[in-house]
């Protein structure tokens, strides 16, 4: 796949062609709390959601009391351009508790009959906006 640039105060990441069928290929939307995945396909959309307490593991208290001082050391690290010494002061970061892992929440599967319509799809955009955190998916097949 190939975004294509814009001016540098465009915050859009565009595609001209569908999302495959890697999460990886999706575009992320959320807020912090709630986040999704779109994949931007034509004839069957899949938008993987996720919140944020659902985890392996058990709850656990991932407060870390340290890292205020520790991100200080990690930030003038990196302004001195120190970036492997940064980069060995961030693991001061994450606390004594391991992270667990993301779990999905859900897939949302909407399927698109087509078939009604003559013509091939014509045109077709994926976009990420990072000014407003959106993702656009817009096409047209046929007249439509």
């Amino acid at each position: 796949m190939e975004a294509e640039a814009h001016r540098s105060s465009d915050l859009k990441i565009r595609f001209r062609e569908e999302g495959g069928k890697h999460w990886t290929d999706a575009l992320p939307i959320g807020n912090g709390l709630l986040g999704a995945m779109i994949c931007g396909r034509l004839h069957s959309e899949t938008i993987h959601l996720n919140e944020d307490t659902l985890w392996t593991g058990t709850p656990a208290d991932y407060t870390n009391s340290k890292a205020p001082q520790a991100l200080s050391l990690v930030r003038n690290l990196v302004n001195r351009q120190q970036y492997p010494q940064a980069t060995a002061a961030a693991s001061a970061l994450t606390g004594s508790n391991p992270s667990e892992a993301y779990q999905l929440l859900a897939d949302i599967k909407l399927d698109f009959d087509y078939s009604h319509l003559t013509g091939a799809q014509q045109t077709y955009q994926r976009e990420l906006d990072l000014d407003t955190a959106t993702v656009k998916v817009s096409y047209s097949v046929g007249d439509v």
